[in-house]
């Protein structure tokens, strides 16, 4: 039964008991992952991706998803590069910035700074965030310095909560931070 066709048909007893099993459920997946990251050296190990996925759904829960399209846009302004992603980006259209990193890389070699823009970001999966953390390696790989990858406050609590702000550290990333 979907949730939420549950929370119209239940009571309010009910429907508290089924949060706070759906809360202690999230903060157990949560844990479960801090401690699997903790003990690995890659954040992208098959038993790290698979614990964060189990994540979605929650991270579904919390954000307030609207549908819409999907769209990189970009601009080269002397060396610098500025990347905004708004829409959905999840399990279907992470293939699409994949491709945009892949058909557009090559002509890189004279950025020297990146910036990214997610602030129109309304919905993102695991797998979006994956895309993204890819796009970030890519544009490392090529000596490009990350300069500022910019959020929405949901989005930016949801990074702070799967540890992605972390590794934007460890990665060297430049500021992040929430408009």
């Amino acid at each position: 039964m979907k949730l939420q066709s549950f929370l119209q048909k239940n009571s309010e007893e009910e429907k508290k008991c089924m949060l706070l099993s759906l809360t202690s459920a999230f903060e157990k997946t949560k844990e479960e992952l801090f401690n699997k990251a903790k003990s690995s050296t890659s954040l992208t190990s098959s038993e790290i991706l698979h614990q964060s996925q189990q994540l979605d759904y929650f991270i579904t829960l919390f954000q307030n998803k609207n549908f819409s399209d999907f769209v990189v846009s970009y601009r080269v302004e002397e060396s610098k590069l500025f990347i905004e992603i708004k829409g959905q980006l999840d399990i279907i259209t992470s293939d699409e910035l994949k491709s945009f990193v892949k058909v557009n890389k090559e002509k890189w070699g004279d950025i020297k700074e990146f910036y990214i823009d997610l602030s129109h970001l309304n919905f993102f999966d695991t797998t979006g965030v994956e895309s993204i953390v890819s796009l970030i390696t890519e544009a490392k790989s090529h000596g490009i310095l990350i300069k500022s990858i910019i959020t929405n406050q949901t989005a930016y609590e949801i990074f702070n909560i799967i540890g992605i702000s972390s590794a934007l550290k460890k990665l060297n990333c430049g500021t992040f931070v929430a408009v």
